[in-house]
Formats: C-alpha cells, structure tokens, sequence
C-alpha cells in the first residue's frame, strides 16, 4: 500500500494561510463594530457639549386668560440660542422661529393658559437642547 501525505511544507503553508484568514475575519468584524461606537459617541459627545453651553432661563410670565400670555425668556449659556418649542403641561403648544444672542431677552406669545387659577407646567426648549421649565398659577 502506497499512503501519499501532505509534505510538512505545505501543511505550514496552508496553516499560515488559515491563520492569516481567520485575523484578517476577525480585524474587519471588529473594525465594523468600532467604528459606529465610535461615531455613536462622537455625536453623544457634541451634543452634551451644546447642552452644557445653551443655558435658558423663564424670566417671568404675562397671564391673559382672555387672550395671548407672554413667556419671557432669556439666554443665559454660552451659545446662539434658536428656534424653541413652547410646551404647556407636557403638550406641544407651539414652535417660535426666534434667535437670542448670549444675555439676550426674547419673548414667546401663546393662547394656551385660558383658566384662572389652574396651575400650568410651562417647558421651553430651543434646538439646541436648552430647557427651561417654570410652574405658574393662572
């Protein structure tokens, strides 16, 4: 009987060719999950960044029952803040397509506070990721 095997040379060959496929899988696999981690917490980062700067403060409330109150509000961060959201007891109210420089007062108008003597949660928050939230008695 004739046995024929594999020359040792070549089995190191064909070893190092299956050692090298299963760390060229493995890099791509893990450079495939690294990389949106990493963006993942680029953005995280940024965005936790603009939330530190952009400051926003309820100066005071103008209630009109009968009418349009008027939410006074005032940048106290950092950053530009713009374009908020007015939210009255968890409810968007409405959208104020406004810009306030750093220190700036700006104002809000809303027909939303119509009962005397309900307490109302008023939210603003700009785009940046700024909030403010102030509890009132109509």
């Amino acid at each position: 009987m004739d046995k024929k095997a594999i020359s040792p040379v070549i089995s190191i060959i064909l070893l190092v060719a299956i050692a090298i496929g299963i760390i060229a899988t493995a890099y791509s696999w893990l450079s495939g999950i690294q990389r949106p981690t990493q963006e993942t917490g680029s953005k995280l980062a940024g965005r936790q960044t603009l939330e530190l700067a952009g400051q926003l403060k309820i100066e005071s409330v103008y209630v009109n029952t009968s009418g349009n109150s008027t939410i006074y509000i005032r940048n106290v961060g950092s950053i530009y803040l713009s374009n908020f959201s007015l939210y009255i007891d968890g409810n968007l109210d409405k959208t104020a397509n406004i810009g306030l420089e750093v220190g700036e007062l700006g104002n809000i108008t809303t027909s939303g506070i119509t009962q005397s003597g309900k307490t109302y949660i008023i939210k603003v928050v700009a785009s940046q990721g700024a909030t403010a939230v102030k509890s009132i008695i109509a």
